[in-house]
């Protein structure tokens, strides 16, 4: 995957799904049982292997060693580490929820992105005038400072459109024709 793209979300994502492979399919062993023997706790290990923490060097090559993975592999997924570290351009957004921050992190890395909307044209097609209106009816009062930060970030997710490093993704839509009206 392109630097440009790579955020900690994908990273993350791949590396725990391997560590996961590895136990599994190399090792055969359960997850409690290689927690127990690095002396972790298994939410530790759950959480590595579901993507939803950063994952030191270190503690690949420890569990990579526990499963018996050859040297080739313990260098690839050890250099794949540091990028589960990784920021992404969203992270400045201090106020956005950790399940839109997953959302962000793989929308902005994929190649082909497809939606369907029966109420509002989609957040990424979104002008600054619609979005502003769109968080702007809202039953309790937000702070027009809030409103205006929400619609830079829906402004910075629209411009994955337009990219052309390192490719120009296909995106398909659906909109209802009430939208349009």
């Amino acid at each position: 995957m392109p630097a440009a793209l790579l955020n900690s979300s994908v990273p993350r994502r791949q590396l725990g799904r391997e560590l996961r492979r590895l136990r599994e399919r190399l090792a055969g062993v359960p997850q409690t049982t290689a927690a127990r023997e690095l002396e972790w706790s298994a939410t530790k290990l759950l959480r590595m292997e579901r993507g939803e923490v950063p994952i030191r060097a270190e503690d690949v090559v420890l569990l990579c060693e526990l499963y018996g993975a050859d040297l080739k592999t313990i260098e690839a997924l050890a250099a794949l580490a540091p990028k589960t570290k990784e920021k992404g351009w969203w992270h400045d957004y201090a106020s956005i929820p950790s399940w839109f921050e997953l959302f962000i992190g793989l929308e902005e890395a994929a190649a082909h992105l497809r939606e369907f909307h029966t109420e509002l044209v989609s957040g990424v097609l979104q002008t600054r005038e619609y979005a502003t209106a769109v968080f702007s009816v809202n039953q309790y009062e937000v702070p027009a400072e809030e409103i205006e930060r929400r619609v830079e970030m829906r402004m910075r997710r629209a411009r994955l459109l337009t990219r052309m490093e390192p490719y120009l993704p296909r995106f398909d839509i659906v909109l209802d024709e009430a939208i349009l009206r």
